[in-house]
């Protein structure tokens, strides 16, 4: 019986061992049962026919299969019940109903809809699902607030909402939404248009370890209850509104590893706190307001030494950088830049033992030294920015030590000096160098040829000087090539070598010394120019690792200098501007179809036009002025849509100008200067008549006079004489009677006539040489006497002509070597200034020896200045300035001894000033300013004892300052400015021998060093002094307010410091100061309140501190321009404008003003351009403005102005408003149909001079005001602003309702931004009206409807972006449509017809999804494998067990057991 017991038991065992072991292996290796309920299987059918797509659902999806195989969707495993539904990447196009099918799944517990397309709000009903643990419906359309249902949701643990259009605030109410959502892990409501504060409730989800805010509108104070949430791993915050100040104490944060609070606008002091958590591994604090010195806890062994990204960047942060910095021995990135670091980086900082550092920026600073060579030890480091600060010095060799990992080097806009080394042998991976904008000499460095990876060389504005590198053309990537403004020299071409840039887009040359001709063939390799590229993005972001790093350059681009933040990727330029590149344009340049610039202009071009210049269809800007170009513009030209800039000015051009709508737009200075061209009426609107004849009728009244005295002079003479022949007649009485008549026959009748037959046939055949014959007056004829002539004078005895006066007359042509003018060999007075004179100097002039004075100013004249003039030896006066004159100036100039007056100003002359020069003993005035002169002075120029006026400004004069120039008495101007001069200002120590009459003294743009000397107040009498844009240290000395009479004082961009000596207050007589870009610091200077003629004020770029004083109101009857840009000032703007009637310019943007906008503004009725852009205003919009009725430019951008934008249904007359942008603010409300009727200022053009926008504000024509905005979708810094420049700028608000149809009223309009509102309805067909339009952008607001048709009719519009709307219908087939990025059109349900825009289909991108498969495989995996195990001891508990484990913590267990994620920390911008 026992044995038969064991045996039974043993058969037992085997049994069900047997049994189980089929169990699992039928469990795991055959297919679940079909568990799904009808009703779950009806209510998913019923879901997807809810939407209009519902043939882009799986096969799968039919009730002959089993809806729990259904693709994106799970069962329960014993119930059957729908527990999971993941569509991610379906194109759902559609809104989820508030009754929908969807909510019939009560036991829904993982909901994701991820990019799903779609639209309209979240319903309610979703908080019924009460089982819900994920919520998951990020990347759609969704607009409207938050339910405040999802409250209901008590078992949620994931909710994300992000990348949608939600707006409201985050709900609060019924009972504390948040506090009912206990169990919450991850909230991620980022990024939206959520506006409102943060509530205190959210310190009840203390089992949250992460909040993603980031990209909203929230605003306010971060609550303190946020120090409750213990577990927190992640906070992210980023690109909102938030103004206060961090927690003090945030170490109770043990478990945080981001934090990340970026662009918003905390202040306060540095967060020292934050630093001790050690599990730390990612900071971000840029793009806010924080103040003081960077200061870590003393104790550094509690530092978070896992941290790996800091940034700090865009603060006001000051001293120096902490030396326990180097104790975050993990970091890897290092972002510093743009804050008041000062001095040299200290040397007892190891910043040598990060060794883990990658990327490094510390530009925009004001650090001083020599290049930190413990940089060459941080062997990983692949990015360095050091640019803008005040580094000098060499550039080090062992920067070679990076080759093996550097791949982006800045150190633009310093004081680096010496060569570039040639250290880039091994330099494999860099991809940008940039060194612009130093003093940098010698060779290009030819080791660049190594770079493989090269795409981005930046030399501009040094002194290198070699030839052409066409070598670059080898390197694959090469993109961006600028060299301008160095000492380049010789040809392009090399041995008629072909120059392959295969991948080249932006290349500058302008501003050198280039020669030679360019083959017809010099384009053809130039592929990166031929094609366009579809690419995403600005230009430059690819081409690192770090997104938010973007390369810039300065371009001259339609006419303006233009700084280009970020670069795009469509952009392709060529700028050879401003070299001596003669010959003909070549033909191969049509090849550059993707060209947007093209600008040839300041060079010696010939021949024609190309015709294949109409091939470059997506050119924009065309400039091909200052040349020698003949025959007629193509009239195939006008076919170039995007064509919106145009300067052919200074040529030979004849014919008709086209008659498109790009050329009639154009000024009337784009044409200047071409005798032959016509049919510029409606161009130029009025006629071009000569100037009054006061000049003339002086001159005919100065001849009568010279006669007048010539027959008195007679007349004596004769009476002694016949007094003497005829000793016996007494005639007294007959000589009176005689003299009288002979005196009033004279004043009354006629000259006699004196005129040579020779000199008048030689005048006559001297105005036939040129083609506009009647321009000459009219007396010019045989049958008068040509002494009588309009600009003729002749020898009162001799009747030889003496004086040639055909100033303003257009001739139009050249004066020929054999012409008939040098037949006059008694000329003394020669003056053909703007006569439109062309072609060379005729060497035959210095045939002319009896010249005293010689006029050849403001023509067209090229070549060298002849040799021959040397022999004029009674030459008093010289003028040949404004012409295109180049080479050296000869020694011949030292012949000229009786010379008084001297000018070659803006010409193209080069070299060195002959020693000659120092024989001019009787000069008096020496004019050579705006030239490419290299050498230095004469070391003594004492000599010239009759000096009065020495301009030599706008040079490359180098050597050190020309202290033997200020012993002359005389002296009473002199311009050194923008030269090459180093080293101190240092005076003659005898100041007793000083120029004690000099009135004006200008060393600006140079490179002075050291103090400003005491000694300069010497000069008692000077009115104006500049010194600004050098290197000048220390306190403004307080001899300076000893120069009682000095009206003009400018220091502007140096490093100056300290604060402002009060002693200036006794500059009773100043009307301009400008002390911008320095270091002052301190209060506001009351004292500037007592200048009572003060009217150009400058104290930006400091670091001024504390309240605008309200004793500015005691300038309001002088002041003109108030700029106080870019300080620390805070409090709020007095309200002192009560009498400021003169004021035009007011800017205090850059600050930390609060409080209200000042109304006492509207009584300045001069007042034309106002910016308070980057402060904390909070107030309504200023309407009121609208009554100034000169407002031209209006900047309130990125503050906290509130509200409605139009009051009472009033009408806003901004009648002379020109550009306006308060992107930014927390605007809202509608804007009625007839907004816009009354801005006059945008809806007609005003015909004015080309000069910039802001020359006419004031009468310092070198201040321009300036202004950032973005344009075609780039961040762009307008340095100077064109006066038909006009933009209206409203993004970034919660403006809502249609978009006024009295836009179409604003005709000329060039760029319209109303992105990121909540306008709706349709886009308004007036629009298209808009004929000037060249950037218009409605992306992120809820748009419907199609896109207006005629709005492909724009042909100026060259970017335009519709993204994320509700737009649908068929996208316009125009140009200018196809030429967009597919980018512009995405998020738009119902658009079609752009397959030749985005040229390939979108797709789901499935490495994603197949990630999530793979994972919830691996899911189910591990559930079963959970069970098997627990199945031998308890079959019922091993299954609870696991079901519940894996249920219920499904991505905690996958986190913890599956795939390891690596968490990659970035910050896009």
């Amino acid at each position: 019986m026992m044995i038969l017991s064991h045996c039974y038991c043993f058969s037992g065992i085997i049994i069900i061992t047997i049994y189980f072991s089929f169990l699992i292996h039928s469990t795991l290796a055959s297919p679940t049962l079909h568990l799904c309920r009808h009703d779950q299987r009806d209510a998913l059918l019923e879901f997807i026919h809810e939407f209009p797509n519902a043939e882009s659902f799986p096969s799968s999806w039919n009730k002959s299969s089993d809806c729990c195989f259904w693709e994106g969707v799970e069962c329960d495993d014993k119930s059957g019940q729908v527990i999971s539904l993941d569509l991610y990447y379906k194109s759902l196009n559609g809104s989820m109903k508030t009754n929908s099918s969807l909510f019939k799944l009560h036991y829904l517990r993982d909901l994701s809809l991820i990019n799903c397309n779609l639209q309209g709000e979240i319903p309610s009903s979703l908080g019924n699902l009460s089982s819900l643990i994920k919520v998951d419906l990020s990347g759609n359309q969704l607009v409207g607030e938050i339910p405040i249902s999802i409250g209901n949701l008590n078992q949620l643990r994931y909710l994300k909402l992000g990348d949608n259009g939600l707006t409201g605030e985050i709900p609060t109410s019924i009972p504390s939404v948040l506090g009912n959502l206990s169990l919450l892990l991850h909230l991620e409501l980022g990024p939206n248009q959520l506006v409102g504060e943060v509530s205190t409730s959210i310190g009840n989800l203390k089992e949250l370890r992460l909040i993603w805010l980031a990209d909203n509108k929230l605003c306010g104070k971060i609550p303190i209850s946020v120090t409750n949430l213990t577990k927190l791993s992640d906070f992210v915050i980023r690109f909102n509104n938030f103004t206060s100040m961090l927690p003090s104490n945030m170490s109770g944060f043990h478990n945080l590893e981001v934090f990340d609070v970026g662009e918003n606008s905390f202040h306060g002091p540095f967060p020292n706190s934050l630093f001790s958590i050690p599990s730390l591994q990612s900071v971000d604090l840029g793009n806010n307001h924080f103040t003081g010195p960077i200061q870590f806890v003393k104790n550094t062994t509690s530092l978070s030494s896992e941290l790996r990204y800091l940034d700090l960047s865009h603060n006001t942060f000051s001293g120096l950088i902490p030396e326990s910095i180097s104790d975050f021995f993990n970091l890897e990135h290092l972002h510093l830049s743009h804050n008041n670091l000062t001095v040299p980086i200290p040397r007892s900082i190891c910043l040598w033992r990060l060794r883990w550092l990658e990327f490094m920026d510390l530009s925009s600073n004001y650090f001083r030294g020599s290049f930190p060579h413990w940089i060459c030890d941080l062997k990983r480091l692949s990015y360095l920015d050091l640019s803008k600060n005040f580094f000098s010095g060499s550039i080090p060799q062992c920067l070679s030590n990076l080759n093996g990992s550097l791949t982006d080097l800045f150190l633009e806009n310093n004081k680096f000096e010496g060569t570039i080394p040639n250290i880039f042998v091994n330099a494999t991976k860099l991809e940008s160098l940039d060194v612009s904008h130093n003093n940098l000499k010698g060779k290009f460095p030819k080791s660049l040829l190594n770079c493989k990876f090269l795409r981005f060389v930046n030399v501009e504005g040094n002194i290198i000087k070699d030839k052409f590198p066409s070598w670059l053309g080898s390197l694959p990537s090469l993109q961006v090539l600028i060299l301008g403004s160095n000492e380049f020299y010789g040809p392009l071409c090399h041995d008629h070598k072909y120059i392959r840039f295969q991948s080249l887009r932006v290349i500058d040359i302008s501003n050198n010394d280039f020669t030679g001709t360019l083959p017809h063939y010099y384009f053809l390799n130039w592929p990166g120019m031929t094609t366009l590229t579809e690419e995403s993005g600005e230009y430059t972001e690819n081409f690192g690792y770090y997104s938010r790093i973007y390369h810039s350059m300065e371009m001259v681009n339609k006419g303006v200098e233009t700084t280009f933040e970020r670069i795009q990727q469509d952009f392709r330029a060529i700028d050879f501007s401003g070299n001596r590149i003669y010959g003909k344009i070549p033909e191969s340049i049509s090849f550059m179809k993707g060209l947007h610039l093209l600008n040839l202009s300041g060079n010696a071009f010939t021949g024609g036009i190309p015709q294949a210049l109409a091939n470059l269809t997506n050119l924009e800007t065309l400039d091909l002025s200052s040349n020698k170009l003949s025959g007629q513009i193509p009239q195939d030209l006008g076919n170039l849509s995007f064509l919106s800039y145009m300067n052919f000015s200074h040529n030979f051009l004849q014919g008709p100008v086209p008659r498109s709508t790009q050329f009639q737009r154009q000024n009337c200075s784009s044409f200047l200067d071409n005798p032959g061209l016509y049919g510029l009426e409606e161009i130029c609107q009025e006629s071009h008549v000569p100037s009054s004849p006061t000049s003339h009728q002086s001159e005919e009244l100065s001849e009568a006079e010279e006669n007048f005295f010539s027959w008195i002079a007679a007349a004596i003479a004769f009476g002694p004489e016949m007094m003497i022949r005829n000793h016996c007649y007494c005639f007294s009485s007959i000589i009176t009677i005689y003299f009288s008549f002979l005196i009033h026959s004279t004043l009354a009748s006629p000259r006699l006539h004196f005129c040579r037959h020779d000199q008048r046939d030689a005048l006559l055949e001297f105005r036939n040489e040129f083609p506009t014959t009647k321009s000459f007056p009219s007396s010019w004829n045989k049958s008068s006497d040509c002494c009588f002539w309009d600009g003729v004078d002749c020898h009162n005895r001799s009747g030889q002509v003496i004086s040639l006066h055909l100033s303003d007359k257009s001739l139009n042509g050249s004066m020929k070597t054999n012409s008939s003018l040098f037949k006059l060999q008694y000329l003394r007075d020669l003056s053909l200034m703007n006569c439109n004179l062309q072609g060379e100097i005729p060497s035959s002039l210095g045939n002319l020896s009896r010249l005293t004075q010689v006029d050849l100013s403001d023509n067209q004249l090229v070549g060298e200045i002849p040799i021959s003039i040397g022999n004029l030896n009674q030459l008093r006066y010289l003028e040949l300035g404004s012409n295109h004159l180049v080479g050296e100036v000869s020694t011949f100039i030292g012949n000229l001894k009786e010379l008084r007056y001297f000018s070659l100003g803006y010409n193209k002359l080069c070299g060195k000033i002959p020693i000659s020069v120092t024989n001019l003993t009787k000069l008096y005035f020496f004019d050579i300013q705006s030239n490419n002169f290299t050498s230095t002075l004469p070391s003594n120029m004492s000599g010239f004892h009759n000096l009065g006026n020495f301009y030599i400004g706008e040079n490359s004069f180098h050597g050190t300052f020309p202290n033997s120039l200020f012993t002359i008495p005389s002296l009473l101007m002199v311009n050194l400015g923008k030269n090459r001069f180093t080293g101190p200002i240092q005076f003659v120590k005898n100041t007793s021998s000083l120029s004690s009459e000099l009135d004006y003294l200008d060393v600006s743009h140079n490179t002075f060093t050291d103090l400003i000397p005491e000694s300069i107040s010497d000069f008692f009498n000077l009115g104006h002094l500049y010194l600004s844009h050098n290197n000048f240290t220390g306190p403004i000395p307080s001899s300076i307010s000893t120069l009682v009479n000095l009206s003009s004082l400018d220091l502007s961009n140096n490093n100056l410091e300290g604060k402002v000596p009060s002693c200036l207050w006794r500059l009773g007589s100043l009307i301009l100061m400008d002390l911008s870009s320095n270091y002052f610091r301190g209060s506001f200077p009351h004292w500037i309140c007592d200048l009572k003629r003060l009217s150009y004020l400058d104290l930006s770029k400091n670091f001024f501190s504390g309240s605008i004083p309200q004793c500015l109101s005691n300038l309001n009857g002088s002041l003109t321009e108030l700029f106080l840009v870019n300080n620390k000032f805070n409090g709020t703007l007095p309200n002192i404008f009560v009498n400021a009637i003169m004021l035009e310019s007011f800017d205090v943007s850059h600050n930390n003003l609060e409080g209200k906008f000042p109304k006492s503004l509207i009584n300045c009725k001069s007042l034309r351009f106002v910016n308070v852009e980057d402060n904390i205003i909070k107030d309504k919009f200023p309407s009121w403005l609208g009554s100034l009725p000169s407002l031209n430019v209006l900047i309130l951008k990125s503050n906290e102005f509130y509200g409605p934008l139009c009051h009472d249904h009033k009408y806003i007359g901004f009648q002379s408003l020109r550009v306006i942008d308060i992107s930014n603010n927390g605007f809202t409300g509608t804007l009625p149909h007839y907004y816009f009727l009354n801005w006059r200022g945008m809806t007609t053009s005003t015909e004015e001079s080309e000069e910039e926008y802001m020359v006419n504000f004031w009468i310092y024509s070198s201040i321009y005001q300036s202004m950032e905005m973005v344009n075609k979708g780039v961040d762009m810094r307008f340095e100077r602003i064109n006066h038909d420049f006009r933009a209206i700028d409203f993004s970034g608000n919660k403006l809502n309702g249609k978009i006024p149809e009295s836009i179409g009223f604003l005709k000329e309009l060039r760029l319209l931004n109303l992105s990121g509102n909540a306008f709706t309805s349709a886009i308004p067909r007036q629009l298209a009206n808009l004929t000037n339009l060249e950037t218009l952008d409605l992306s992120r607001n809820k748009l419907s409807g199609q896109i207006p048709q005629d709005l492909g009719k724009l042909s100026f519009l060259a970017y335009m972006n519709f993204s994320h709307n509700l737009l649908q219908g068929s996208v316009p087939q125009g140009t200018q449509f196809q030429r967009q990025k597919c980018s512009s059109f995405v998020d738009n349900p119902g658009l079609f017809g752009l397959e030749e825009i985005c040229q390939v289909s979108h797709v789901p991108n499935p490495a994603s999804h197949q990630s999530e498969e793979l994972l919830e495989a691996e899911e189910k995996m591990f559930s079963w494998i959970a069970a098997a195990i627990a199945f031998g001891p308890g079959l019922f508990c091993g299954l609870v067990m696991g079901h519940i484990f894996t249920s219920h913590n499904q991505e905690w267990f996958t986190e913890r057991f599956g795939p390891r994620k690596i968490r990659v920390v970035t910050s896009a911008r």
